[in-house]
C-alpha cells in the first residue's frame, strides 16, 4: 500500500487552513543565559515571521507557550518546571520570556523528563492545530545513564517519573513533532549518550535535532523548526493508514516503522523546508547504535543495558575549532552577565 503526495498545487490550499502551536521548552540552568538572552530580543520577529510564512491561517493561526525547568531539590531549591499559556498576544509571549532567568543547576542532567511530560499535558493545545514542541538544552535528562547523575533512576523519591520514551510514544499517538536545538559543544563533549538519545526522541516524533553552536542562531532555528514541522506533518498525514496497517494488524515492530516512514519522506518529492545548520557530527557505528536502541526500547531501563560508549571526537574535524571559538565568546559573556549582577 502505497501513499499518495499531494502535488504542488495542493500544498498551498492546505497550509493556507493550517494552526500552529508552538511550544518553546527552554532549560533555564545558570549556563543558558545567552540562550534566553537571544529568545528574549527576537520573539516577535520569530512569530511575524510565522505569521508571515503563508503556512498558517491568517486568525488565530498562531499560538505560542513557554515552559522554563531546571531540577528537582536538593539540586535546585526553586522550581522544577515553570508553564506560561498558550496565548496569541505576542506582548504577553515578549513580558513570558522576560520573566525566565537562567540560574541554579546542579550535577549536569536536568528534569528534562518532567519538562516534556508537564508540556505534553498543559491545557491549551487545539485538537486540529500542529503541535510542536521546541526544546533548548545542553544537559540529558536524568536516568539514561551518565556518569554522576544526581539520580540515576529518574527522579527522586517522592517525586512523579515520567520515562521520556513512554512520552515519545504517546507524542506520536496525538500527533505531536519534537525538535531539539542542542546547544554544542556542551552536550556531545560533557556526557556519553545525551545527543543520541535526543536524536532518537525526535526521530521517534518525526521531528529533528539541531546543533546550535552559537545562541544567535537561535531564532533562525526556531522558525526553521516550527516551518518543518507544518509541513511534515502535512506529509506524515499521507501515510497515517499505511502506518496504522503495519503497527496495529501486521504488527512490525515501531522502531522499523518510524525508519520506513523516514525513507517515505525522504524520498517523496515533497519539498519541505529544513534548517540549514549543517551535520557536525561524525558518523559513528557506536552512536548510530544508541540511536537505534533508544528507538526501539520501550523504556529508559530497558535501553540502558544495550549502549555502547562512543569513543573519541563526537565532531568533524573541521567543525572542531568554530565550536571551541563560540564556547570561549560564550564563557566571556557569562563571566561578564556574573559580573554585572554582583555589581
Amino acid at each position: 500500500m502505497s501513499a499518495k503526495v499531494p502535488s504542488g498545487d495542493d500544498d498551498q490550499n492546505q497550509y493556507e487552513e493550517s494552526m500552529l502551536d508552538l511550544l518553546f521548552v527552554q532549560d533555564t540552568t545558570g549556563s543558558q543565559g545567552p540562550y534566553i538572552d537571544s529568545a528574549r530580543n527576537s520573539i516577535l520577529e520569530i512569530c511575524h515571521l510565522l505569521q508571515a510564512s503563508g503556512k498558517l491561517q491568517k486568525d488565530g493561526g498562531l499560538k505560542v507557550g513557554l515552559l522554563g525547568y531546571r531540577d528537582y531539590p536538593p539540586e535546585e531549591q526553586t522550581y522544577i518546571v515553570k508553564p506560561y499559556q498558550f496565548t496569541d498576544d505576542l506582548d504577553v509571549m515578549k513580558d513570558n520570556i522576560a520573566d525566565l532567568k537562567a540560574e541554579g543547576g546542579g550535577d549536569g542532567p536536568e528534569a528534562f523528563s518532567a519538562a516534556l511530560d508537564h508540556a505534553l499535558n498543559m491545557e491549551g493545545w487545539r485538537l486540529d492545530a500542529i503541535k510542536l514542541i521546541v526544546v533548548v538544552t545542553d544537559a540529558p535528562p536524568h536516568g539514561i545513564g551518565e556518569p554522576a547523575d544526581s539520580f540515576p533512576n529518574g527522579a527522586p523519591d517522592g517525586y512523579e517519573n515520567p520515562d521520556p520514551l513512554e512520552i515519545a510514544r504517546v507524542m506520536v499517538q496525538n500527533d505531536f513533532t519534537l525538535f531539539i536545538l542542542a546547544c554544542e559543544p556542551t552536550l556531545s563533549q560533557k556526557y556519553r549518550y545525551a545527543t543520541d538519545f535526543y536524536k532518537a526522541m525526535a526521530k521517534i516524533t518525526s521531528g529533528a535535532i539541531y546543533a546550535l553552536t552559537d545562541p544567535k542562531l537561535l531564532s533562525a532555528c526556531i522558525i526553521g523548526s516550527a516551518l518543518e514541522g507544518i509541513e511534515l506533518q502535512a506529509l506524515s498525514r499521507q501515510y497515517q493508514e499505511e502506518i496504522a496497517q503495519r503497527f496495529f494488524v501486521k504488527k512490525e515492530p515501531i522502531g522499523k516503522v518510524i525508519n520506513d516512514l523516514h525513507a517515505l519522506m525522504l524520498d517523496s518529492q515533497q519539498k519541505v523546508t529544513t534548517v540549514n545548520a549543517g551535520n557536525i557530527y561524525k558518523d559513528s557505528p557506536q552512536a548510530d547504535h544508541n540511536c537505534d536502541v533508544w528507538i526501539r526500547s520501550q523504556t529508559i531501563a530497558e535501553a540502558k543495558r544495550n549502549l555502547k560508549r562512543v569513543g573519541g571526537l563526537k565532531f568533524q574535524h573541521n567543525c572542531l575549532l568554530n565550536l571551541w571559538t563560540t564556547m570561549l565568546r560564550f564563557l566571556v559573556r557569562a563571566s561578564h552577565q556574573d559580573i554585572r549582577r554582583q555589581r
